[in-house]
């Protein structure tokens, strides 16, 4: 990051109109699914909101929260989005949410994407493809 005028910062946020702008039209969003949705979640504590801020002004959202099965805890970013020029979010923010997940006692993380490039980009972390997810619009 080039100067403290690029230093982002994460922090645990309320739901706004912000986030629902970064999170609006997500590629490949689900059909069923509206930013509304991801409101709801963070509003009644199903996830929560991680907020990506430079300067002060909030660039970047993530909605995270953790789902239980009967061998232990994953971490799950149901969406995320932003742009903040000179700043990697993927190098940036990746990080963080692991340690988010490590510190809760994860034994995974999972995210969804359509984008080829981020795929190839977290590889190198430890992250694989788990599934290919089929969607046809009615």
């Amino acid at each position: 990051m080039a100067g403290p005028e690029k230093e982002l910062i994460l922090q645990r946020v309320p739901w706004s109109a912000t986030a629902a702008d970064h999170l609006r039209d997500l590629p490949g969003m689900a059909p069923h699914v509206s930013v509304d949705h991801y409101a709801a979640m963070v509003e009644t504590g199903h996830a929560f909101l991680m907020g990506g801020f430079v300067g002060g002004k909030h660039l970047a959202s993530a909605v995270i929260g953790f789902e239980e099965g009967d061998m232990g805890t994953e971490c799950v970013v149901y969406a995320a989005a932003g742009r903040v020029p000179g700043v990697d979010l993927l190098a940036t923010v990746l990080p963080a949410i692991e340690g988010i997940a490590m510190a809760a006692g994860c034994l995974s993380i999972r995210w969804h994407t359509i984008r080829k490039g981020l795929i190839a980009r977290t590889l190198p972390a430890g992250y694989r493809a788990a599934e290919i997810v089929m969607r046809k619009e009615l």
